[in-house]
């Protein structure tokens, strides 16, 4: 998910780039609270708060990291996350997910998505048939049952909030994360989808870059 930006900002920047529960290398059983677990530990291994960056659930979880641990979280850029999702949409998912052999799976986000780059598109593949149905379905299971509304007003860090302009499912959550939390900006990606991160790395990488910087002093 973040090949580009990992072998980009390797000067300049610590960087910390985890498998979540039931992705790459990571031990399997995804739940919300897990994963925030263990980027609350990460974090707590420095004597410095961290700047928070996260795409589609991982932004979700860089979101609840915030509200947990704030002390410990420096800013936030947060890239189509979801905040109150469809029940309707995340339901109609899953039951294609459950359907659907994971391979198949895979190859079918990889074509939807389109990564720019070849290996982000065959990584994308893997890791879906890594992480195997059982967490996807874990996953959409959480997504479905999480709504921050209200509790956005409570994230008192710099916040960087994006989405692509063809995320029509995700784009009114970044409409209301931008709202909803003190002096937050947003930026629609005109041609981006939800992982637009994978369609244009470089533009990507440029806007992390630009916003850590404006708030590292």
């Amino acid at each position: 998910m973040f090949r580009a930006q990992a072998a980009a900002l390797t000067e300049g920047f610590d960087l910390i780039v985890p498998d979540l529960p039931g992705h790459g290398v990571a031990p399997p059983g995804f739940t919300l609270e897990r994963a925030v677990a263990q980027v609350r530990d990460l974090l707590a291994e420095s004597d410095r708060p961290a700047h928070l960056v996260g795409v589609s659930m991982s932004a979700t979880i860089a979101l609840l990291v915030a509200l947990c641990d704030p002390a410990r979280v420096k800013s936030l850029l947060l890239s189509g996350a979801t905040i109150r999702p469809s029940r309707t949409a995340v339901n109609i998912q899953r039951g294609v997910t459950a359907m659907l052999p994971i391979r198949v799976s895979a190859r079918l986000s990889a074509k939807i998505v389109a990564p720019a780059d070849v290996r982000d598109r065959e990584a994308l593949k893997s890791d879906i048939v890594r992480a195997g149905k059982k967490t996807h379905l874990q996953v959409l299971r959480e997504l479905v049952n999480t709504d921050l509304a209200s509790r956005l007003a409570r994230v008192n860090v710099p916040t960087f909030v994006c989405c692509g302009a063809r995320d029509t499912v995700n784009l009114p959550s970044a409409q209301l994360i931008s709202r909803s939390i003190p002096d937050a900006t947003l930026d629609v990606v005109p041609d981006g989808g939800h992982l637009w991160n994978l369609e244009h790395p470089d533009r990507f990488t440029k806007m992390i870059a630009e916003f850590v910087s404006a708030h590292e002093s």
